[in-house]
């Protein structure tokens, strides 16, 4: 029997069901919405972007580290040709490596102390 043909060709794509957790089909849904696809698009594009995501991780990092370089670079060359943003600089890190420290020493502080067993003997 020949396969019948209609009017629409994604008709005649695979389909595949899913159960979706709840709440999934309303966030799907709206994220469509803000992209201006229909809820089938918005999956496919996600189940794409999935497929590449290390390939696209690897290039996203190599990227980062290729504009980290150019930017301490380019402080480096502001450094050398007006000495007060050096200095300025150097106050800038040392005050965010003390509240880093202080947040450190607080957050130590801040942890539940566990009061001694009662009913352990001490030997």
């Amino acid at each position: 029997m020949p396969k019948k043909t209609t009017a629409f060709p994604s008709h005649e794509l695979d389909r595949f069901i899913v159960r979706l957790p709840d709440g999934m089909r309303a966030r799907i849904q709206e994220e469509a919405d803000k992209n201006g696809r229909s809820m089938n698009a918005e999956i496919v594009v996600r189940l794409e972007e999935s497929f590449r995501s290390p390939r696209r991780e690897q290039n996203l990092m190599d990227s980062l580290q290729r504009h980290e370089t150019l930017l301490l670079e380019a402080v480096e060359r502001i450094e050398a040709l007006d000495p007060e943003f050096a200095a300025k600089r150097k106050r800038m890190r040392d005050f965010a490596e003390e509240a880093s420290a202080r947040r450190a020493q607080e957050a130590k502080k801040a942890e539940p102390v566990t009061p001694p067993n009662p009913r352990r003997r001490k030997r």
